[in-house]
C-alpha cells in the first residue's frame, strides 16, 4: 500500500508539472518528471537496507600531493573519493519519461538521498571538500557520490629518501554504519587525473578491505584500505578505511646528479 501511495503521488505530481513543463522541451519535461520521481522515493536518512548490508564500492583517484611534512610525519593529497551503491526503490526507468529523449541520469542536492558517512579513520585535520556536494542517480537506480576532497593524515616519512621510499596509509570507512548496514569494498587506485611532480615519484598504489571490531562497538565494521609506495622526490604513502579499504603508494626521491 506505501508503494502504491507513493507511486500515486509521484503520478499526480507529474500530472501537476504538466502545464509547466508542455512549453519547454521533451528533454527538460523528461529530467524534471525523473527529478519528481527520485525525490518521492528518497529517505535521506534511511540507507536502502534489503536482505543485507548496502554494497558500496568506495575508490580513491588521486590528483595530486599538496605537502609532505617530514617533520611532523604527514601528507596532504587532493583525491577524487568516489561512492557507487544501489537503490532499486530510485530506479525510474519504464515508469516515468519515453523511449523518446528518455532521461538516464539525473544530478541532486546530497542532502536529498541517503550517502554513506564515509570519513578518513587516520585524517589529522577536517577533510576540505573541493566540488559541491552533488549526486548523480542513474536511471536503473544506481547512485554516484564522487567528493572531490583535500586530505592530511599522518605517514612516517623517514624512508622517503631511500630507495625503497616511504609507505603511506589511507583508512576509509563508514563512521556510524556498522558490516550489518553498509559493505563497502576497494574499488581499484585510479592514477588517471595524477598530476605527476619532479620531485617525487609514485611507484606503487594498492587498496585492500578489511572487516575490523572496534573498541566502542559490538558490531564489526568494514572499512578500505589504500596504500602509496613513493620515493623522495618520488616518495610512498599508504592507507585508505569499516569494512575497510586501504589505498597504498609507493614514492621514492628522484635523485639529479649534476
Amino acid at each position: 500500500m506505501e508503494h502504491f501511495l507513493t507511486l500515486f503521488a509521484a503520478i499526480l505530481c507529474s500530472f501537476a508539472h504538466v502545464s509547466l513543463t508542455d512549453s519547454v522541451p521533451a528533454a527538460q519535461a523528461n529530467i524534471w518528471q525523473a527529478k519528481d520521481y527520485v525525490l518521492s522515493w528518497s529517505h535521506p536518512q534511511v540507507p536502502p537496507v534489503d536482505a543485507g548490508p548496502v554494497p558500496v564500492s568506495v575508490g580513491l583517484s588521486l590528483t595530486a600531493i599538496r605537502e609532505v611534512d617530514t617533520e611532523k610525519n604527514e601528507l596532504e593529497i587532493i583525491a577524487m573519493v568516489s561512492h557507487q551503491w544501489t537503490n532499486p526503490q530510485l530506479a525510474w526507468r519504464g515508469i516515468v519519461g519515453g523511449p523518446a529523449n528518455r532521461t538516464r541520469s539525473v544530478s541532486l542536492p546530497k542532502e536529498k538521498l541517503w550517502v554513506p558517512d564515509v570519513v578518513a579513520y587516520n585524517a589529522v585535520t577536517a577533510p576540505e571538500l573541493l566540488s559541491p556536494e552533488l549526486v548523480v542517480v542513474s536511471e536503473n537506480g544506481t547512485v554516484h557520490y564522487v567528493p572531490l576532497m583535500r586530505i592530511r593524515f599522518k605517514c612516517y616519512l623517514g624512508n622517503v629518501d631511500t630507495d625503497r621510499g616511504s609507505v603511506c596509509v589511507l583508512r576509509l570507512g563508514p563512521w556510524t554504519q556498522d558490516a550489518n548496514t553498509v559493505m563497502v569494498s576497494a574499488d581499484t587506485v585510479h592514477l588517471d587525473a595524477y598530476d605527476s611532480e619532479p620531485d617525487y615519484e609514485l611507484v606503487e598504489a594498492t587498496s585492500v578491505s578489511y572487516l575490523v571490531h572496534f573498541q566502542c562497538c559490538e558490531e564489526a565494521y568494514n572499512y578500505n584500505k589504500y596504500n602509496y609506495n613513493k620515493y623522495k622526490y618520488k616518495y610512498k604513502y599508504n592507507k585508505y578505511t569499516y569494512n575497510y579499504n586501504k589505498y597504498k603508494y609507493n614514492y621514492r626521491y628522484n635523485y639529479k646528479y649534476n
